[in-house]
């Protein structure tokens, strides 16, 4: 799903032509925002950045009883599981 345009690096040329797009094309800049906020939703909430982080601690760490452990737990217990 497309969230946006890309033009070269340095091209003012090619930017000033996507920008003229978008300003001419309400529905497509309107599609690219919702796509893109939909993509952010999906990749950036709360719970999977700390899921991510406490998966890297884990990596590290694998044998060491650690806070992440008991964080996730917290959050299990927080969700009713």
């Amino acid at each position: 799903e497309q969230t946006g345009l890309l033009v070269p690096v340095g091209d003012a040329s090619a930017l000033a032509a996507a920008l003229t797009e978008l300003l001419v094309a309400p529905r497509r800049r309107e599609a690219l925002g919702e796509a893109g906020r939909r993509r952010f939703e999906q990749r950036f909430t709360v719970d999977r950045m700390l899921d991510d982080t406490l998966r890297v601690y884990d990596e590290l760490e694998p044998t060491r009883p650690s806070a992440p452990r008991e964080v996730r737990a917290r959050r299990a217990a927080a969700r009713g599981r």
